[in-house]
């Protein structure tokens, strides 16, 4: 299959985040020429969202650590009785 110019654009992994941010960034331009306060808004959104972002990563982050601990349990366990059956010989 032939590669077109633009592959190398749609296959970059920053794709979405840099539409996002492009998005955001004419957003906030073309807010800011009227008189309502939505800029003050997406100024207001764009302080919040890592905060709101991480606080939401860190249930994610804590689930999957205790759920790895917990599929790794019986594994430790079995290493720690070979080791302890080791000492006793």
């Amino acid at each position: 299959m032939p590669k077109s110019a633009f592959d190398p654009i749609i296959d970059w992994p920053f794709h979405p985040q840099m539409i996002i941010a492009i998005a955001f960034a004419c957003c906030f331009i073309l807010s800011m020429q009227g008189d309502s306060p939505t800029w003050a808004a997406l100024i207001v959104a764009a302080i919040a969202a890592p905060v709101a972002a991480f606080a939401l990563f860190l249930p994610y982050l804590l689930s999957i650590t205790l759920l790895a601990a917990l599929l790794s349990l019986p594994q430790a366990i079995r290493a720690f009785s070979h080791c302890s059956d080791q000492k006793a010989h």
